[in-house]
């Protein structure tokens, strides 16, 4: 089952579709949300809102093709994510991001074929880490 606010939002993905200015502003938004989140309860949702914005930040630059469904549902969880009133407002402390936790869970499950190719493509054609 899909919260309503996703349903709204994946409306709205066509709206962002045409316009990376939008995208970029978009995959910011959902870093900068992070960034404010206390990492440990939500350590797996930290996880997978990075794994999405580097999906689609890779797709946007015109290094990794994907199908334009995954596009959009991967721009449709992350305007969710950023969205402070959503189905169960962020702002309630130990149960705000549960809805979150969940679309974005439901999103990597919809799309994992596509999340596979990428993981395999990311090891592929990222430089090495330099460890010093």
């Amino acid at each position: 089952m899909e919260h309503p606010n996703f349903e709204k939002d994946k409306i709205n993905a066509e709206y962002y579709a045409g316009q990376p200015n939008k995208i970029r502003q978009l995959i910011e938004k959902a870093m900068n949300k992070l960034k404010g989140l206390d990492i440990q309860p939500v350590s797996e949702l930290a996880e997978n809102v990075k794994t999405l914005t580097r999906f689609l930040e890779a797709y946007l630059r015109g290094h990794y093709h994907m199908p334009w469904k995954s596009a959009a549902s991967v721009i449709a969880a992350l305007l969710y994510f950023i969205a402070p009133m959503d189905a169960i407002p962020d702002f309630i402390i130990g149960f705000g991001h549960i809805d979150d936790i969940s679309v974005i869970h439901y999103t990597m499950k919809i799309i994992a074929k596509d999340l596979e190719k990428f993981a395999n493509w990311e090891k592929q054609n990222l430089p090495p880490i330099q460890h010093s």
